[in-house]
């Protein structure tokens, strides 16, 4: 089917460029090609082929000519801290996140990079996928159920091709698990493999469909996979290359699967729209790698948004967002393309520092992670630094992603010590009225090795420190060959749906081998903290901005001991103005702001530990 919803042109409204888009769509059925066990006892001989390539600048491939341009950036960035202190790390007091349950996954074998994804059901099992091993583990019990080889699970499939690029998804709506992998890297053995949990225990029985990794027949096969669901469908993004390519130097184009979930999850025949040809504006190729946008508190739909950006320009502010509206059992779903423009630029991330000589390679600028709340779109992608010359993080936010021109602008995130990567971004408030979010990363230095990061972004648009979730071991120079070492592509990040303001996250560090080892952390934000049954205007404070004065109204959900303290905008303690029981019900509380220097302020009500309320306050200048 031939869908086009204008003529190639590209009209200037409001400022803003607005691309008219073209694709093709083709529907596909599949039959149910194995029903996998992974409690099965078959032997597991973890067999794997790696390719040490290191692609020189300059070389014809990708990843060299990426090389190059890096190369050519730093030239016009250089790295502008020159002393590098023994901590980089602090931690903000303001926007406090519990770090909780620790402890290292999946333990890669020779395969690099780890591709790190994971999900976690609402009874706390979790799923760990690196390339390409699959660890199951309880976190009720802290303990590993299994770990198994991606060859060994899928032996009933019949296939001894590589099987690669595992990704995991949660469905909290049917409690079912969903993974995706790839099988083979030629166009007459590629093949989307689609793995449907039969109940909530990973550790059971899965139904398993063999997608055509070439299905239009073009010679081409399918790589790097990106999935996320609706509230009924999957969607897998792919990229699609031609036989030989080295270091993604075949690429042809991306495309897009759509695929109905509750046929996976019974076995039964699997309906699927595959969307291909995806043009925008006069033949230009749109899109080179798509991230789908997940839910926030939880899948939503009908309806899913994707984003894609011009990832290996050297600068852009180019954001183009696919919306595939209706879902696949409406046999009317379509796709539509917004070409947006940010604020804010982004630029090709640099190479990370190690110590010594070793670096590590960043990618290009795709979109890696992002979801939809509060009818913001929230995304984050690497990026470089250009204050420091250093890898950042690219926050951005598509606001009204519904509306006819929704803005765009982001946030540039970095460090003047550290180089950031691979990040991944999950919703953390704790009701509609929220927007908070928990950024996690890996992290590197000449004095830091690789380790795993969060930085949490607040209600009031600011964000905290880096915090060190796991700190490395050791650098990273995996075969001792060289110094250019993989670090990603990829980090996997969740919220625990049934449990408010939880994350869990999964990234890199490294370990004292010198190899890229894999950690998974849980992490709990107590900021915002509102009960339920408490009107929408649970705390206000007045006046603001403020000169001699301010008065904070707040709730208290039972009677209880709080204290009142101050912070300056750097997460300091001013002063703690308060320590004594608040009663049940409406409490108005007053203090002075004349020993205040004109600025901004944060007052923060602790209660049994936690913070209950925060509120920014704004001290005026005297206008005499």
């Amino acid at each position: 089917m031939r869908f086009v919803s204008a003529l190639f042109l590209l009209v200037l409204i409001s400022g803003k460029l607005i691309a008219q888009s073209s694709y093709n769509s083709t529907n596909f059925t599949w039959e149910k090609a194995a029903v996998l066990n992974f409690s099965d006892t078959n032997p597991d001989w973890e067999v794997s082929l790696q390719n040490l390539e290191v692609p020189a600048p300059g070389s014809p491939s990708y990843r060299g000519q990426l090389r190059a341009m890096k190369a050519e950036m730093r030239k016009k960035y250089p790295v502008k801290s020159a002393d590098y202190p023994s901590s980089s790390f602090k931690t903000d007091s303001i926007s406090p996140v519990i770090i909780g349950k620790n402890f290292e996954g999946n333990i890669a074998q020779n395969s690099i990079p780890n591709d790190n994804d994971m999900a976690i059901s609402d009874s706390g099992i979790i799923v760990s996928v690196i390339n390409s091993r699959v660890l199951i583990y309880d976190t009720n019990n802290d303990t590993i159920l299994k770990v198994k080889s991606l060859g060994s699970f899928a032996t009933s499939l019949g296939t001894i091709d590589t099987k690669f690029d595992p990704k995991m998804v949660y469905d909290p709506d049917a409690d079912r698990f969903i993974m995706v992998f790839l099988n083979g890297s030629t166009f007459q053995k590629s093949k989307v493999i689609v793995c449907y949990s039969q109940t909530n225990d990973p550790m059971g029985l899965w139904n398993a469909y063999a997608l055509s990794g070439n299905p239009l027949g073009n010679d081409t096969w399918s790589d790097y996979p990106v999935i996320g669901i609706s509230n009924s469908d999957l969607f897998i993004g792919i990229n699609t290359f031609t036989n030989g390519s080295s270091n993604n130097s075949g690429f042809k184009e991306t495309c897009l699967w759509q695929v109905g979930n509750a046929e996976g999850y019974n076995g039964a025949t699997l309906n699927t729209k595959y969307y291909h040809d995806i043009l925008l504006s006069n033949g230009i190729k749109a899109i080179f790698n798509i991230c789908p946008v997940k839910g926030g508190t939880k899948p939503y739909g009908p309806d899913m948004f994707l984003l894609s950006n011009r990832a290996t320009n050297y600068d852009s502010d180019s954001i183009f967002m696919l919306h595939v509206t209706n879902n696949i059992a409406s046999s009317s779903a379509s796709l539509d393309i917004k070409f947006l423009r940010s604020s804010t630029h982004y630029l090709l991330p640099p190479e990370a520092h190690q110590q010594g000589t070793n670096t590590f390679d960043t990618n290009d600028n795709r979109i890696l992670g992002a979801f939809y709340e509060n009818d913001v779109i929230q995304f984050v992608q690497e990026c470089l630094n250009a204050t420091t010359g250093l890898a950042g993080i690219y926050h951005g936010f598509i606001e009204n992603p519904q509306s006819e021109n929704p803005n765009v602008r982001a946030t540039v995130l970095g460090d003047n010590i550290l180089d950031f990567g691979f990040p991944n971004i999950s919703y953390s408030g704790r009701d509609h009225r929220d927007q908070e979010a928990i950024i996690t990363f890996n992290h590197t230095s000449p004095v830091d090795f690789a380790g795993f990061s969060y930085m949490y972004y607040t209600n009031e648009g600011e964000y905290s420190a880096p915090v060190k979730i796991k700190t490395g071991d050791n650098y990273v120079d995996a075969f001792g060959d060289g110094d250019y070492e993989r670090w990603g592509d990829y980090s996997g990040s969740q919220r625990r749906y049934n449990e408010q303001a939880t994350v869990w996250a999964v990234g890199s560090f490294g370990t004292s081998a010198k190899k890229n080892g894999t950690w998974i952390s849980e992490l709990m934000s107590t900021d915002s903290i509102r009960p339920s049954e408490y009107p929408p205007l649970a705390i206000s404070v007045y006046p603001n901005p403020t000169i001699d004065y301010v008065t904070l109204n707040f709730n208290m959900e039972k009677t209880a001991a709080i204290s009142v303290d101050l912070y300056d905008m750097n997460g300091k303690n001013v002063i703690s103005l308060f320590q004594d029981q608040a009663k049940f019900g409406q409490n108005i509380f007053t203090f002075s702001t004349a020993p205040l220097a004109a600025g901004i302020y944060f007052a923060a009500i602790t209660s049994e530990e936690k913070i209950i309320y925060k509120q920014k306050i704004v001290k005026a200048a005297r206008p005499y």
